[in-house]
């Protein structure tokens, strides 16, 4: 009986180009879709920035406390600091997306002021989440959001902050630093970088100081 030798087909030089280039389109887009444009700003990008009539008298989502990485961190009252912060966020309604963030930069006002740190929650991943590295996406889009029943959130700014510590009133103490948050009620907002993560309303945000 005659034996037959076995032959394998190989691919066309011109079919493994194509499914590579398929696949390195398919990867590009996916990654461009996953990375958000900005990330963070700085200058003059206070919360009345982004909406002039901005009056925050909501405390849906607030920052409870701001946290640098050293432990003495303004000495006297023109002192310019240098830290990373983590902020620990509370919620206190049911469902808030899009989190954003503001810190004044030289002693003035998160919400009204001419220099401020401006950040937003992220990433935004399906789950599971620690609230400390990962955080809730409920809506689908880029920037993370909040629930009054999760545990509390903290995040750490992307970006080292500059923070002129200020004493106002001149009372030989030097001022606690002046922040805000920011969010919106409605899911059905995209946003997709940091100039998104600003009050769906005037009054969806909170100021401390």
């Amino acid at each position: 009986m005659t034996q037959r030798a076995s032959v394998t087909a190989r691919p066309r030089p011109w079919r493994v180009t194509l499914i590579v280039l398929v696949a390195l389109v398919t990867a590009a887009q996916w990654a461009a879709a996953q990375t958000p444009g900005i990330n963070y700003e700085e200058g003059n990008v206070c919360l009345q920035d982004y909406l002039a009539g901005a009056v925050c008298t909501a405390e849906d989502v607030r920052i409870a406390s701001i946290s640098p990485t050293i432990q003495e961190v303004c000495l006297l009252a023109g002192d310019v600091v240098t830290a990373e912060f983590t902020v620990r966020l509370v919620t206190g309604a049911t469902d808030r997306y899009d989190i954003g963030l503001f810190v004044a930069t030289d002693g003035g006002s998160a919400m009204s002021g001419d220099s401020c740190y401006h950040d937003f929650l992220q990433p935004a991943t399906a789950g599971p989440w620690d609230f400390a590295t990962t955080y809730r996406n409920t809506d689908g889009d880029m920037c993370a959001d909040t629930r009054q029943t999760d545990p509390d959130v903290y995040y750490t700014f992307q970006q080292e902050l500059q923070i002129l510590c200020a004493d106002a009133n001149g009372d030989g103490v030097v001022d606690p630093f002046s922040t805000c948050t920011s969010w919106d009620n409605n899911a059905g907002t995209a946003c997709l970088d940091v100039t998104d993560a600003v009050p769906g309303t005037g009054s969806k945000c909170r100021c401390e100081t």
